[in-house]
């Protein structure tokens, strides 16, 4: 019996994938992003000023934390379980080679529990949602990152968001 939570996909539909998402590896290394509006998911009804981030994000509380963390955890949830969605790991000796995994049961999207704020970039969760054309990572501070190819998904994010109380800034 098969224990694993992901099922990397056959390399035809890689290849399918990768032509879908081309600029995928410069999103992941924090590069060029012309291509693709940007939009976040929080947990914020609007963008932080300087003196309101010290505030929020400075010394949160534990239970906050754990609000927080559930919001875009249900979010996450919701969109993956609503829509065809594969998670995208780097892998080889300096993780140049993207990959895509397939999830294998709702069991699988719940591991997808966003890490503490002050954990590295290293470990967060990327995935693409090809019905809708977006990349979704995995950020710091209570906020994900959206990448779209079409802006017509920003309503589908919306309405999503609307369920679970966070916001699409």
């Amino acid at each position: 019996m098969n224990n694993r939570r992901f099922q990397t996909l056959d390399k035809n539909y890689q290849s399918k994938l990768m032509d879908s998402f081309p600029k995928l590896s410069a999103i992941i290394n924090n590069e060029n992003k012309h291509d693709y509006q940007q939009v976040a998911i929080t947990v914020f009804d609007h963008w932080l000023t300087e003196d309101e981030a010290v505030k929020e994000l400075n010394d949160v509380p534990i239970e906050k934390q754990k609000i927080y963390d559930a919001k875009l955890h249900s979010f996450v949830c919701g969109l993956t379980s609503t829509f065809e969605s594969y998670l995208i790991k780097c892998v080889g000796r300096h993780k140049e080679r993207v990959t895509f995994r397939a999830f294998k049961s709702d069991d699988a999207r719940r591991t997808l529990v966003p890490l503490n704020y002050f954990a590295s970039h290293r470990h967060r969760f990327i995935f693409v949602v090809p019905a809708l054309q977006l990349i979704y990572t995995e950020s710091w501070d209570y906020t994900h990152h959206v990448y779209l190819r079409d802006s017509a998904s920003l309503e589908v994010l919306r309405a999503e968001a609307a369920k679970v109380g966070v916001y699409v800034l």
